[in-house]
């Protein structure tokens, strides 16, 4: 199924838009907005999984675990500046 195909290479794209974002030792998204995107595409994913759509599903589960990396992150910066 061409759909399937050309979702999953537009969310390869914002994939590797968010490596630098990740990489970065400072600059990350506020925790919000972290944890509101990995919940969202963790719904995608499961709609993609029942829809069949197995190159979309990977490719939503690659993003998911990016955000839930950079919340974590977030989260560490934050935890971080009050114990200081």
């Amino acid at each position: 199924m061409w759909q399937d195909t050309v979702l999953a290479l537009t969310q390869a794209v914002f994939a590797v838009a968010l490596i630098p974002t990740i990489l970065h030792a400072e600059k990350k998204p506020t925790l919000a907005t972290s944890l509101l995107n990995t919940g969202t595409i963790l719904v995608v994913v499961a709609v993609y999984a029942t829809l069949g759509l197995t190159a979309s599903m990977i490719g939503a589960t690659i993003l998911c675990l990016e955000w839930g990396v950079l919340a974590w992150q977030r989260y560490a910066i934050d935890k971080s500046a009050a114990i200081r």
